[in-house]
Formats: C-alpha cells, sequence, structure tokens
C-alpha cells in the first residue's frame, strides 16, 4: 500500500494565510452545481471525473445523505479520517479514525440507519467556502490537495448539529496504484481527510507548526498502522470539546 503523501508544503501555504482567510479574502465557495446521487443500489454512480468533482460529490452526498455516492468517493487505500486539535498553549492532540469501512457504516447510519444512541439525519446541508486545490506536493500528476472551511449543519429528531472548521482532503487520482479495481485514469478519489480546529487563544505563531505535525504524525500512524494512542495535546479537555465541533465527528458519533 503506498504511504500517506506529503502534505506538508501545502498545508503551511493554506494556514499562513489564515487571517486573510478568515477577513473573507477568500469567501468564494464550490459553485459548481449540485450533481443527481443515487439512491436506488441499480441507478448509475456520476463519475468523478476531476479533483474538484470528487469534492463536490463527497459534499453531495452528504447533503443527499446518499450512502452509495459517499462510498464512491473513498479511494480503496482512504487512510481513514483524522482530526487535529491546536490546544490554548499551541500543543497539538492527533486523533485518528475512522477507516474506509467503520466510515461507511457510519455514513449509513447517520444518512438514513440511525444507531443505538442516535436517530438518522433528517437533513443536512454542507458548505465549502475558501476553497483552494493545489497541486500534490509529491505527484503533481497523480495527487491533488484540496482545502477550505467547512459549515456544516445536521438536523435529526433529537436535535441540530453545527460543525466545521478547516478541512482538507488528499485527492488521488484512479490510475494510482490500489486507489481502485480496475485502475481508471479519468476518475479521482479521497484518499486521506483531515480535519483541524484551534483554541481561540491558541498562539498565531503555532497553527503552521502544529498542522505540520499532523500531517506527518498521520502519515506515520497509518504507514506503520500502529494501535498506540495518540499523544495527547497539554489542555487535553479543551481539545475534547474542540474536536466535537469538526465535521467528521458527525460520523465518530454514529459509532458509539
Amino acid at each position: 500500500m503506498r504511504s500517506l503523501p506529503h502534505l506538508l508544503c501545502p498545508v503551511r501555504r493554506i494556514l499562513r494565510s489564515r487571517h486573510a482567510l478568515a477577513a473573507g479574502l477568500l469567501t468564494c465557495a464550490i459553485g459548481l452545481p449540485l450533481l443527481a446521487c443515487s439512491k436506488h443500489p441499480t441507478r448509475p454512480i456520476v463519475r468523478a471525473d476531476s479533483p474538484t468533482a470528487v469534492v463536490q460529490r463527497f459534499r453531495t452526498a452528504w447533503i443527499e445523505r446518499d450512502t452509495l455516492a459517499f462510498r464512491s468517493c473513498l479511494a480503496e487505500t482512504f487512510f481513514g479520517y483524522g482530526s487535529a486539535c491546536i490546544d490554548s498553549t499551541g500543543h497539538l492532540f492527533l486523533q485518528i479514525g475512522p477507516g474506509r469501512d467503520s466510515s461507511i457504516v457510519a455514513a449509513a447510519r447517520l444518512f438514513r440507519l440511525g444507531s443505538a444512541s442516535h436517530p438518522p439525519a433528517v437533513w443536512i446541508d454542507v458548505r465549502i467556502d475558501s476553497f483552494e486545490l493545489q497541486p500534490g506536493a509529491r505527484d503533481s500528476i497523480h495527487e491533488r490537495d484540496a482545502f477550505g472551511t467547512a459549515s456544516v449543519v445536521i438536523r435529526t429528531p433529537s436535535g441540530t448539529l453545527h460543525l466545521g472548521g478547516f478541512t482538507g482532503f488528499h485527492l488521488v487520482r484512479g490510475d494510482v496504484p490500489l486507489a481502485i479495481l480496475p485502475p481508471d485514469s479519468t476518475r479521482w478519489f479521497i484518499q486521506n481527510w483531515l480535519d483541524l480546529v484551534t483554541d481561540e487563544t491558541a498562539p498565531s505563531t503555532a497553527h503552521i507548526d502544529a498542522s505540520w505535525r499532523a500531517w506527518q504524525s498521520m502519515r506515520e500512524r497509518v504507514t506503520r498502522s500502529s494501535s498506540a494512542p495518540p499523544q495527547r495535546a497539554t489542555d487535553s479537555a479543551g481539545c475534547d470539546s474542540l474536536l466535537r465541533t469538526t465535521w467528521g465527528y458527525a460520523l465518530r458519533r454514529y459509532l458509539d
């Protein structure tokens, strides 16, 4: 299996512009028309034939609560979802998982089935603002890095969740080894997904370094397939609370 690509340089560039993004200088949302999503297993899946299209399709799968479309966005080598928190002191807490299979199970429960603890969603809205797409740091032909600021609203019979923050995807073309079988150079897939949330009182200089360490730690974890728990930040209680505000938390809560 191919190791997680180096996403460090793009993350540095994005986070250096963080304050500019927050000021609204890059407030362009993904404005492409929504792709039709299938709710019936015999209906054909719309192809994600560009890096932007697979991110759009992933977003649309949430809005349409379409498990088949969600699954079709993930590479066979999807390493998993990760969330990183920078606490009030600038230290990093990284949490990895769920992986591909568990993410699909969680999506099915969130979208349609519900779990023992939570009812299924009745309505979901997802926006990705300040969207940027860059060539992969290691392979500019077969890989792309997508970054943006997510805003997610999920309504269930028991309440409403407001989630979001900085989010990033590492995308691969379908002819990357084992991305999909059989290989298909006309399609793109998500190989990795990471949310990043920061304490409002964290030192501004900590963001770039902590993001660097988040991607590096995630790469090392998935490469060695370690089951050891990630290093916790000094203010882990604060991070526990912040991580429940990220987009991907919606999946984790349906695996309880």
